[in-house]
């Protein structure tokens, strides 16, 4: 008994297709008081169609923020919402610097986050 052209295309596609590995990591950051959430990502290289997994266990505001805004903590709220939940995702779209803080207070505990994407 021979197997057909398709039904061959399908079982090598389904062996090969579950073997290839995706290009883009997930990275787990915790957002939190007293810990600094980017000991997390000190030797990693982050690149498009990477994400970051937030724990953030109290709920604290996670802002997406300019330099200025990060080095500042002076936050005009202008940037985006990322969340407020236990468990964000932030995708990595683009090359270049990106920064995510909290809210003033927060932000001034060192609740801030900067990397640079390859």
């Amino acid at each position: 008994m021979q197997i057909c052209c398709p039904a061959k295309f399908i079982c090598l596609f389904l062996i090969f297709g579950l073997t290839v590995q995706t290009l883009a990591d997930t990275y787990g950051v915790i957002w939190t008081e007293g810990i600094d959430p980017s000991i997390t990502l000190q030797s990693e290289t982050l690149h498009v169609g990477d994400s970051l997994l937030i724990l953030n266990p109290w709920n604290r505001p996670v802002f997406e923020v300019n330099e200025e805004e990060y080095n500042s903590c002076e936050l005009n709220y202008t940037g985006t919402l990322r969340g407020e939940n236990n468990l964000i995702n932030y995708d990595i779209s683009q090359t270049g610097p990106f920064y995510l803080a909290s809210s003033l207070i927060y932000c001034l505990e060192g609740l801030k986050l900067s990397k640079v994407v390859s």
